[in-house]
């Protein structure tokens, strides 16, 4: 069995190449193998010459690191969603547990394509269990290559699920593949992206408390964790040694945390025009977050500068002293609400709605202030 892994910038390690994700092009593939053994890439098999040389050509363009390769004497099994191949390669004997890992990958291509507004934009999606491979997941442009642990059976079930895993690589499809960001500092509109839509996925398939719990569980603990025992940074930094420094928890989850937060804002409504209509304007190109911010604004008509610069570009997170008191006389709840953070350096004051629940044991109401 072999395989590549592009990300960050390892491609040029079996051929050469323009390293840099800001630039895309088509790619393609031809690979001799061992007879009997498979070989699987990036976009349409175009042909199989004698069994051994298999042809592959990726036609949408696409940025350098999501070019890959893996190959072995597979066992493969195929379906079909709304005419778009699933393509399921697992090691040679494991063809039996392709069905319960790959179960809900139908009602994600579904989810990801009504969501964004668009429609799995390749003409194929791979999912390549391989052996050794040291990262979860690679979403490599309709080829995502996954590690072994995937391939689970039915008594792992209670205790192991692998459609996090899978969802987020197959975000990446739109998030990461068709829009990319231009440069490592905006890592997070991949990876906070795919975090993200792993939980939207979950909370469309399963309920607004599986969503709450995993955001809290997978998103914010992890950020809290990294901010209070490693270090605070800004999730938009050019400040870090090598791409593969900008891969924490500030990019994946608090990157994933903020965009809750913007969807918080906006409102469910305003949140997916402005969503589809970045998906709209930038496919098949690189961006920046600029490029999100004003896709928000030209949709929603909602000028969030300040949501940016405090939440992006700045670091840390506000931390809050609350008290109230009852004016029986008047009639009114005076709530008083105190930041408690150290404003220094990159970390601000914040601006954040709120909601505020009151109740006296027989009438309840909330309030949404700022």
């Amino acid at each position: 069995m072999g395989g590549s892994q592009g990300e960050s910038e390892d491609n040029k390690f079996w051929f050469p190449c323009y390293e840099a994700p800001n630039d895309k092009m088509t790619s393609e593939i031809l690979v001799t193998v061992p007879k009997g053994w498979k070989a699987v890439s990036n976009g349409r098999l175009v042909g199989v010459t004698e069994g051994r040389t298999f042809h592959w050509r990726q036609e949408v363009p696409h940025s350098n690191y999501l070019i890959a390769l893996a190959a072995a004497d597979f066992d493969v099994r195929t379906e079909k969603w709304d005419g778009v191949p699933l393509t399921y390669y697992v090691p040679k004997g494991m063809g039996k547990r392709i069905p319960l890992a790959f179960r809900e990958t139908k009602h994600m291509m579904g989810f990801y394509s009504r969501v964004t507004g668009q429609k799995y934009p390749y003409p194929k999606y791979a999912q390549v269990v391989v052996e050794r491979f040291t990262f979860g997941g690679m979403e490599n442009t309709s080829m995502t290559t996954l590690i072994d642990v995937a391939l689970h059976d039915e008594r792992a079930r209670p205790n192991y699920e692998p459609e996090g895993l899978l969802s987020h690589e197959l975000a990446h499809q739109w998030f990461g593949d068709y829009v990319t960001m231009k440069a490592w500092p905006h890592i997070w509109l991949n990876e906070g992206f795919a975090d993200y839509f792993e939980e939207l996925w979950f909370e469309d398939r399963y309920g607004k408390d599986e969503f709450q719990i995993r955001m809290m569980v997978n998103e914010a603990e992890p950020y809290f964790n990294e901010d209070a025992n490693s270090y605070r940074r800004p999730i938009v930094t050019s400040k870090f040694l090598l791409p593969e420094d900008m891969f924490d928890a500030h990019t994946y989850q608090k990157g994933a945390c903020v965009l809750h937060m913007l969807r918080y804002v906006l409102g469910d409504a305003l949140w997916w025009k402005a969503i589809r209509h970045y998906v709209k304007q930038h496919a098949r190109q690189n961006v920046e977050t600029t490029d999100f911010r004003v896709a928000i604004e030209e949709s929603t008509g909602k000028a969030l500068d300040w949501f940016f610069n405090e939440w992006v570009y700045k670091a840390g997170h506000p931390e809050f002293e609350v008290s109230w008191t009852y004016d029986d006389d008047a009639k009114l709840v005076a709530v008083n609400v105190k930041q408690k953070q150290e404003v220094k350096d990159l970390t601000p004051l914040f601006r954040t709605p709120v909601e505020i629940y009151v109740a006296n044991g027989e009438k309840t109401r909330t309030e949404k202030v700022e």
